[in-house]
């Protein structure tokens, strides 16, 4: 369980990441652009600060697979007793409360203007991290039906 609660802090900071580093970008590029510099390197500048989003939007999202990928199968090669059911799903909802409190976190950083702007400018970040108790309850509910939902091999 504290596998879902990693990838949930993994991707927070990854998205905040991306955030910062958006707005970083545009601001560079912006006082860039008001030098005195050959036309060509302003040209160069201003590709990179338009090739930036959609990059991050795509590495956002490659990391958000690969890592659910990756616990659902280490889950998977664990073995459990049946009766830790009601014990992992206790686990499950403080993690949950947790990971929402990290949600709401997320939500309080968008809403400072420029950086929910630079938020609306990801699509898949902002469907992640705007729909992000949900996907973190269904990534959740997976885990335990990985872990519990196996086919037992004769008579153990």
């Amino acid at each position: 369980m504290q596998d879902l609660m990693f990838f949930g802090i993994i991707i927070f900071v990854l998205a905040i990441i991306i955030v910062v580093g958006s707005k970083l970008n545009v601001d560079i590029n912006d006082n860039y652009q008001s030098t005195d510099a050959s036309t060509v390197s302003k040209e160069i500048s201003d590709d990179m600060a338009a090739r930036y989003n959609p990059i991050s939007n795509w590495i956002f999202f490659s990391v958000f697979i690969i890592f659910f990928l990756a616990i659902m199968a280490s889950v998977f090669l664990l073995n459990t007793h049946p009766a830790l059911f009601f014990v992992v799903i206790v686990v499950l909802a403080f993690i949950l409360i947790v990971l929402a409190i990290i949600g709401n976190a997320f939500d309080k950083f968008q809403a400072d203007d420029d950086m929910g702007a630079e938020v609306a400018k990801m699509s898949t970040l902002d469907a992640v991290m705007s729909n992000w108790v949900y996907i973190m309850v269904f990534l959740g509910f997976m885990l335990v039906v990985v872990l519990f939902a196996k086919l037992r091999g004769g008579g153990r």
